[in-house]
């Protein structure tokens, strides 16, 4: 019998949440998160994340938006912010959440720098933040 897609799990992302960044892990968290964002979830995307190539988090901070990241197992490829009305939001709107995006993938992929058990033990400044974004 075919599953039902609406209770379908996506795969697990390679990262955890944080306060502001939270992965969406199934269809109906995608679905939810599209009625509330107006950010499109297509096909092309949809077997992206079953493959493990591509995820889908929900910023909560703002603008409220929602981030699709591309990684190749070793690094991240490609990051896009859309915001409400799937918008893409502009680079100064977006510097805060590359840099959360980039920061943890990089306690992912560095598991010894500030990790207890996978998770970060300390918060970076700002400055860390946007030295990080700009990287």
């Amino acid at each position: 019998m075919a599953t039902d897609i609406e209770q379908l799990e996506f795969p697990p992302p390679p990262i955890a949440a944080t306060r502001l960044l939270v992965p969406i892990c199934s269809w109906a968290e995608m679905f939810e998160e599209t009625r509330i964002t107006a950010v499109t979830f297509d096909l092309f995307w949809f077997e992206s994340v079953m493959d493990r190539v591509a995820y889908f988090f929900r910023w909560l901070g703002e603008p409220r938006s929602t981030i699709f990241v591309v990684w190749n197992y070793r690094e991240l490829t490609h990051i896009e912010c859309r915001k409400l009305g799937d918008v893409h939001a502009s680079e100064t709107e977006s510097m805060p959440m590359v840099a959360e995006m980039k920061f943890a993938f990089r306690i992912r992929t560095n598991p010894d720098n500030s990790t207890i058990d996978g998770q970060c033990t300390y918060a970076p400044s700002l400055l860390e933040l946007q030295s990080i974004a700009l990287a």
